[in-house]
């Protein structure tokens, strides 16, 4: 899997998982229904992935994939509870909580994302491959309302929401909470 999958549009994720939920375990029987590209399909299964909506397993030559737990719960969800998981899902995915405290600073375009992602992630990407997938993180919060993109001259800019920041703000006070809860371990040498 990569580390950010080239799925960008949250509307076709949604529905990949509920054809994984019909029965559809595999990116080809996806494909036959959905009418998509196989590449397409497994783009954003590994979107689901991601969000842990989806679970895969290997079957034989190909890959087969069921719901999770919070995937049933997704299928199952009126809108504004499918936007509520997704943006929960998403503070635990690592590349895009980067991407949110970077933007918690001051405002930034796709390429300083980009650059701020690859050198937090250790990653010897090209800027534009960097970009890319900076933009695809993006998108996703823009789509969930945690980023809003706005116009400065010539440039596009992203920012954090204000229910971007309450979010933010609380996957960090989390991570704090775990640290302070972590036993510490005395070595004596001796």
């Amino acid at each position: 899997m990569s580390i950010v999958p080239q799925a960008n549009d949250l509307r076709n994720l949604s529905r990949v998982v509920v054809l994984v939920a019909g029965g559809l375990c595999t990116s080809s029987k996806i494909c036959e229904v959905w009418g998509a590209s196989i590449d397409s399909v497994q783009n954003y299964l590994e979107a689901g992935c991601v969000f842990r909506l989806v679970k895969r397993e290997k079957k034989g030559r190909e890959y087969c994939y069921s719901l999770t737990e919070i995937g049933n719960r997704f299928v199952h969800a009126d809108e504004q509870m499918k936007t509520k998981l997704l943006q929960e899902r998403l503070f635990e995915f690592e590349p895009f909580l980067v991407v949110a405290k970077c933007l918690s600073v001051r405002s930034r375009n796709v390429t300083d994302v980009g650059k701020t992602l690859m050198a937090s992630l250790g990653q010897r990407w090209s800027f534009a491959t960097a970009s890319s997938k900076a933009g695809i993180l993006l998108s996703w919060g823009v789509q969930l309302r945690i980023f809003h993109k706005r116009r400065e001259g010539k440039r596009v800019v992203y920012h954090l929401t204000g229910e971007g920041r309450n979010l933010l703000r609380r996957r960090v006070s989390r991570e704090e909470e775990a640290r302070e809860r972590m036993p510490v371990i005395m070595v004596s040498r001796g």
